[in-house]
């Protein structure tokens, strides 16, 4: 479970490397364990903030292993995020499926298959507003409040 990740920006280029040291602690301050993040990875449940933190641990990571004093603050993983075009940029999606390749050993290709089954699969068992059997889920439950 490692790999590395590099973010080129106008001061230099940045490298982050992603490894158990690096989860354990990210896992650590969402209050749970190395073995419940991919679950909370692949819940949803991951936002912005949690890739900003994860870049700036792992940034940590780097220049620990170089014996270098650690200077990176939020505001540079903000940026850093902000370089990678934000919330919705492509290289952040990049980021996103480096970060679960690795921590499942799996090829990003193969993670974005993985995710791309998974979205069809939640698309298939999500009711639609107004389709039938939503009208019939709120006719059952309408008619158990009587």
């Amino acid at each position: 479970m490692k790999g590395r990740f590099f973010i080129d920006t106008p001061a230099g280029r940045v490298e982050l490397a992603f490894n158990t040291w690096v989860f354990k602690k990210f896992a650590q301050s969402k209050g749970f364990s190395v073995d419940a993040l991919f679950e909370y990875l692949s819940t949803g449940l991951f936002k912005s903030e949690d890739a900003i933190e994860l870049m700036l641990i792992a940034s940590e990571y780097v220049a620990m292993e170089a014996k270098q004093p650690f200077t990176y603050t939020e505001v540079d993983a903000c940026g850093w995020f902000d370089l990678l075009g934000g919330v919705a940029g492509e290289k952040n999606k990049q980021l996103i499926l480096f970060i679960f390749s690795t921590l499942i050993d799996k090829d990003p290709t193969e993670v974005q298959k993985m995710t791309e089954m998974v979205g069809e699969t939640k698309k298939k068992l999500t009711p639609r507003v107004g389709s039938n059997s939503t009208s019939k889920l709120l006719k059952q439950a309408s008619g158990r409040r009587k």
